[in-house]
């Protein structure tokens, strides 16, 4: 039994000597872990951190847009209302307008044709007098012609005398076309 001891013994020392070894390569690799693990945790937390700051800040600029996006929203109705209302309002005063123009032209054609009744009325008249006027120059010149005549003792009857021409009547024309033409009284011009 004294031998199994020894060698119980030697096998406990080494088998000791190994645990230990092996406990503390396991204890170390375990602290390193560790270590590792509170290194990963550190930089999780500042990465939480950054995240939760970003995140707040996003979150704050999103409740910043959406305000906006409402508040826009609600301008754009408004925009879309007035317009409605402003394009019904153009087209009652365009109704409104058409019928003044066509109110107006019925106006303007009946005086058109008024003034064109009038105006033939007037061209009739103005025919008249100068066939008057032209019927008493006969005359004058008739009896000037037969006054010259009893005068110069001359014996022809003044139905024998010539008989002035009567000018043809003039066609209607506006005063400035008048103006151009010939001066009657004027002989000394030319």
């Amino acid at each position: 039994h004294i031998g199994r001891s020894h060698a119980q013994a030697a096998c406990d020392a080494v088998s000791n000597s190994d645990i230990a070894a092996a406990f503390n390569r396991r204890k170390a690799q375990v602290e390193q872990e560790h270590a590792e693990m509170m290194r990963i945790e550190q930089e999780l937390k500042g990465q939480e951190q950054e995240f939760k700051k970003m995140n707040s800040n996003l979150q704050k600029e999103l409740e910043t847009i959406s305000k906006q996006a409402s508040a826009e929203r609600a301008r754009r109705q408004k925009l879309q209302a007035s317009c409605a209302e402003e394009v019904e309002r153009m087209q009652a005063e365009i109704a409104r307008l058409q019928a003044a123009i066509i109110a107006r032209q019925e106006k303007l054609a009946k005086e058109l044709k008024e003034s064109d009744a009038e105006l033939a009325r007037v061209e009739e008249r103005k025919e008249q007098v100068c066939n008057t006027q032209l019927d008493a120059m006969a005359k004058v010149e008739r009896a000037r012609a037969d006054k010259l005549s009893v005068l110069a003792g001359n014996t022809m009857a003044p139905t024998d005398m010539p008989q002035p021409v009567q000018p043809a009547p003039l066609p209607a024309s506006s005063p400035a076309q008048a103006s151009n033409g010939l001066d009657l009284l004027d002989f000394g011009a030319s």
